[in-house]
């Protein structure tokens, strides 16, 4: 397959080495000779475009594929069917696949994982609002580069590999230990099918190991569709609660119970720490360092052949079947043989040396113009020219002496600075306003190798919102995006940054405690603080705990309503504080008690009037037992019975009142009209908010 894509691409595409294989395709690296660039060439299995119109069909896909672009989502450059193989040409993402960072190293710290998993939701989301599903989420499906940043890869091709049948093998579309239950179970899938799968790579990166996993295919699928997850909480008991619920709601049977949107997980599990996203994607970029595919890149050399004149066009695809002209192999035995008389003609110069008979004292510089003039041929081989040595060589017999010459020394060898070819920046490029991050400008020469010991200058588009020093360092001064460039031997690479506004870290209430009177009022104020310790201009919401204690206006004034404890809390991106206000009780006035002692002897009296033994009892608990029997006995002989009561002085020592209380009964007896006077002294004592009689005299 290697040679037969070589051929293929021949003119084009230089194909250097293998990155690796699975069950669909295998990787190659490549050098795109008009573009001088490294990039990724992935060939398709033959069983993928086996079937009648399956090639147009691949198209249509990966050209779906190739039209996101997205910061996380890999870039497709092209789509080919050449003769009868079918292949991507992708960037070239110098890095490590995830799969390995988490066979190595899980399990993940818990803020790479919620970097990861929301930047992988945003490319996700982005992709479904575009209307492309990618049905294959999982570790190797995502590259971790250099400058640490999660790739996703692998779009175009799921809903071709799914039409074949392909998706039950470990390698292909839709892995079983990654599949949603809708997955295993053949039905129509939605955006909520790639947010399962990405929960259960979440999963896999905090506890070490998958959910479900098990010898069978159809054992792991079952476990999918009917098995709950165990909560994340119970693996991990220290894990963050919000983590751990959003890993929960991602991994729900139905997709109706996980979030609406995939956006909402990145919205939900975004750091909103910039030193801790700093710190995460430093720790990836050296895990990224570790990957296989730098170990090729330090076996492989950027070829130096010239950009050929001739390109062949690529191959045109009917529009109902796919054209598989059979190319015959190129002969390479005139190129064999051009080489070999090439060399012969070096090592004849090399022992006759012609040159040595020419007189003069710039024969060796003649020597050099001659030896290094291009001839003719235009083939991309070089003759090097022969070597310069101290000591004579055999003199070449001739019928005339030679003359006399002049020994001069060789020239010394200069070895010409490599050439800057590309730069690429490395380092973080989201920052929150006030945080600060450094940038480091690699360049590379022609052959792909770093170059080292060159000057850099850095420049801003905007040091408003971003500037940058002479060392690369950021600073952002202000939300939005600049553009940063950095220029090494006249060759330049530009990164964007994005300066976000600095998230709330936390919130401070002042004062922290409230002591007010009834009726009183004050205000509390608010510091909101970001990651980067800055004082932020931000809303706080308001709330009371209970607004019948203490009330509170959108401006952090409190009003005190009513003796009690309640908590003022001010909340601010998602950050909250508290006060406690307590309103002293200051109890009732005199004139409010000796109404509330009047109310209590004047419902005893309506208790008597209405004949109702069991209320008296309530306003009068300490009645005698005597004085109630003689109420019972007397009560229902009076007919008409009307008392009326009028309480006078009221007398109060705390919680006890003394009260001179007159009037008269009134009732009819055997048809006769009776009135008798009451002026009694009433004891009474306070309970609770009510006050209640211990005494008539």
């Amino acid at each position: 397959m290697l040679e037969h894509l070589r051929q293929a691409t021949l003119g084009q595409y230089e194909v250097l080495a293998e990155l690796g294989a699975g069950g669909m395709a295998t990787v190659y690296l490549a050098h795109d000779l008009q573009l001088d660039r490294r990039v990724a060439i992935k060939l398709m299995h033959p069983a993928l475009i086996a079937g009648e119109g399956m090639a147009e069909r691949f198209l249509l896909e990966a050209r779906t594929a190739a039209g996101l672009s997205h910061p996380h989502i890999i870039p497709i450059y092209a789509v080919r069917v050449e003769e009868d193989l079918l292949f991507f040409v992708m960037k070239f993402v110098e890095g490590r696949p995830l799969d390995s960072i988490i066979a190595k190293e899980a399990p993940l710290p818990e803020e790479m994982v919620r970097q990861i998993i929301s930047e992988v939701a945003g490319a996700l989301g982005y992709a479904h609002h575009r209307g492309v599903i990618h049905r294959d989420i999982k570790p190797a499906n995502i590259m971790i580069s250099t400058d640490g940043q999660p790739i996703l890869t692998d779009f175009g091709i799921a809903k071709v590999a799914d039409k074949q049948g392909l998706t039950m093998t470990g390698a292909t579309i839709g892995t079983p230990i990654y599949m949603s239950p809708e997955q295993c179970n053949a039905l129509p899938l939605s955006g909520a099918s790639d947010q399962y799968s990405l929960g259960i790579m979440a999963y896999e990166m905090l506890t070490g190991r998958p959910p479900f996993d098990a010898d069978s295919v159809m054992t792991i699928m079952y476990k999918h569709i009917n098995e709950p997850v165990m909560p994340v909480r119970e693996k991990i008991p220290g894990c963050p609660p919000d983590l751990s619920a959003a890993i929960d709601r991602m991994l729900a049977k139905e997709p109706a119970d996980r979030f609406p949107d995939i956006t909402d997980v990145a919205k939900t599990l975004q750091s909103p720490s910039t030193t801790g996203e700093n710190n995460v994607r430093t720790q990836l970029v050296q895990f990224a360092l570790k990957g296989a595919n730098r170990e090729v890149l330090k076996r492989v050399s950027t070829p130096r052949s010239p950009i050929p004149s001739m390109v062949r066009p690529q191959s045109r695809i009917a529009p109902r079947t796919v054209a598989t002209p059979t190319v015959p192999k190129r002969s390479r035995t005139p190129m064999l043989i051009g080489a070999v008389v090439v060399a012969l003609g070096a090592v004849a110069l090399a022992i006759t040396q012609p040159w040595k008979s020419r007189v003069g004292p710039t024969s060796q510089d003649s020597i050099a113009s001659v030896v290094t003039q291009p001839g003719p041929d235009t083939s991309s081989a070089a003759v090097a020219p022969p070597p310069v040595v101290d000591t004579p060589s055999t003199p070449v017999q001739s019928s005339t002496p030679p003359p006399r010459t002049t020994t001069r020394p060789p020239p010394a060898t200069v070895t010409a600075p490599a050439s800057v070819n590309t730069v690429r920046i490395v380092g973080s490029t989201s920052l929150s306003i006030g945080g600060t991050t450094t940038l480091a400008a690699e360049p590379y020469d022609p052959q792909g190798k770093l170059v080292s010991g060159r000057p850099v200058s850095w420049s801003s588009s905007a040091p408003e919102v971003v500037s940058v020093n002479g060392s690369g360092q950021l600073v952002a001064r202000d939300a939005g995006r600049a553009s940063i460039t950095a220029t090494v031997d006249g060759k330049s690479q530009s990164v964007t940054v994005t300066v976000s506004q600095d998230p709330i870290a936390g919130i401070a209430l002042s004062p922290a405690s409230l002591s007010l009177d009834p009726g009183e009022t004050a205000t509390i104020t608010a510091q909101v603080r970001g990651g980067s310790g800055r004082v932020l201009d931000r809303p706080v919401e308001w709330s009371s705990g209970s607004p019948a204690v203490a009330s509170v206006g959108s401006d952090g004034k409190v009003t005190a309503n009513g003796a009690g404890t309640t908590v003022i809390t001010g909340s601010a991106g998602g950050q909250q504080a508290t006060s406690t206000v307590t309103v002293r009780d200051l109890g009732p006035s005199d004139a409010q008690l000796k109404a509330q002692v009047s109310q209590a002897i004047l419902g005893y009296a309506g208790a008597l009037q209405a004949k109702d033994i069991a209320r008296v009892r309530q306003f009068y608990p300490g009645m005698p037992a005597a004085r109630e029997q003689q109420l019972r006995q007397a009560l229902p002989a009076m007919d008409n019975l009307q008392v009326h009561l009028s309480v006078g002085s009221v007398d109060l020592a705390g919680a006890s009142a003394t009260a001179r209380v007159t009037g008269n009964w009134a009732f009819t007896t055997d048809g006769r009209r009776t009135t008798l006077p009451a002026d009694n002294t009433y004891l009474l004592e306070r309970r609770g908010n009510s006050w209640v009689i211990t005494d008539i005299r």
